[in-house]
């Protein structure tokens, strides 16, 4: 009888989980981005400026959600080298803080540079680490689900 333990390791799994890391960085750094550079530079007697922020922030934002969730994928799989026989639940914490903290530094950082009022600071962050939790609560699953699907060894064995 071939079961799932006794198959051979996907080659690919790791390749499969980046892809869709990547994937979810790149489209929730793009609406992350453009709603902070919209925020940061909204100004009611100047639309030019929302639509330079907006554009230039769903550049940079998508940059960095690459650059976070590769940064993701490697914490992720060092967990799982150190604890190879624990549940998917490490995994799972360390992609949904990682994305979460970088999201949370880097409004932080954009609010404090635009030298707006506090309400302004509080909506670009509150908003951007509101966006980032859904973005998390839907997709870390999803995206790591390769990694769960593959077999580990056994204890002892």
């Amino acid at each position: 009888m071939h079961t799932t333990s006794d198959a051979a390791p996907d080659p690919m799994v790791g390749h499969r989980t980046l892809g869709r890391l990547l994937l979810v960085g790149t489209v929730a750094g793009g609406a992350i981005g453009g709603f902070v550079g919209g925020a940061a530079l909204w100004s009611p007697g100047a639309p030019d400026y929302w639509d330079a922020g907006v554009s230039v922030g769903i550049g940079v934002g998508a940059l960095l959600g690459l650059i976070t969730q590769a940064v993701t994928l490697a914490l992720v799989l060092g967990v799982r080298r150190v604890r190879p026989f624990a549940s998917g639940t490490p995994g799972l914490v360390v992609a949904a803080v990682v994305p979460l903290v970088a999201v949370a530094a880097s409004s932080v950082w954009m609010a404090g540079v635009t030298h707006g009022s506090a309400w302004r600071s509080v909506v670009i962050v509150g908003g951007a680490v509101t966006l980032a939790a859904v973005a998390v609560g839907l997709a870390s699953r999803w995206s790591l689900s390769p990694l769960q699907q593959t077999p580990r060894p056994r204890p002892g064995s």
